[in-house]
């Protein structure tokens, strides 16, 4: 399993990478602790499994990371690691296709649960963070079909005719951990929970039909 940390503080990415040991004994652990490098390793064609950000760099910030991300179509899972809980931060980092958030300041064990859950194919974020999310201004529901690139869109058409994950990819050629990647941002840009609740939100704002 191949695992990314960028953050800029190297004491974290050291405490960080004794944390992920117990993620798998397969574990591959590389860090940046600047924006260029990170983005050189992003792009350097390794299929990573898990990247870990941190909001606050310096440079290129860890929102403009996700952007370079989402503009290359890099669908790596992201999750963002960060002191800062600014909720509109953090609101952007999701509508970026941040796969969850968890604090710095969090327990040993609730990192991993998040980390896992989010390997797992899943979203993470805090109780107490998804509470505060829930209270920013809800949006637009016209700017959503802006938010999904091409391949996001190509998976979602596939959703009509009830694909599975496995036969997505193979229709896509691309993994079936990239597929779940494409599936929690396409579930957190149109604000649903599952594949129901998705097709129909996708036919209300007009980005599949009936068939497709």
């Amino acid at each position: 399993m191949n695992v990314l940390i960028i953050d800029d503080h190297q004491l974290f990415i050291d405490g960080l990478s004794y944390l992920l040991k117990d993620l798998s004994p397969s574990l591959k652990l590389s860090s940046a602790d600047n924006t260029e490098l990170a983005l050189e390793k992003l792009q350097s064609g390794t299929d990573w499994d898990l990247v870990l950000l941190d909001l606050m760099m310096p440079g290129i910030s860890g929102l403009g990371v996700l952007q370079r991300m989402q503009a290359q179509n890099m669908p790596f899972p992201v999750v963002v690691i960060s002191a800062e809980v600014d909720s509109s931060l953090i609101q952007q980092a999701l509508n970026l296709g941040a796969l969850g958030f968890i604090p710095k300041a969090s327990p040993r064990e609730q990192m991993l649960t998040g980390l896992r859950q989010v390997l797992d194919g899943e979203m993470y974020i805090p109780d107490d963070v998804q509470l505060a999310l829930e209270r920013l201004p809800a949006p637009a529901a016209s700017t959503a079909p802006t938010l999904l690139s091409k391949r996001q869109l190509e998976v979602l058409k596939l959703l009509v005719p009830g694909y599975s994950n496995q036969q997505i990819a193979e229709v896509l050629f691309i993994s079936e951990s990239t597929v779940k990647t494409h599936l929690n941002t396409i579930f957190q840009t149109l604000q649903v929970s599952n594949r129901v609740s998705c097709l129909q939100r996708a036919r209300e704002l007009g980005l599949v039909g009936e068939s497709e």
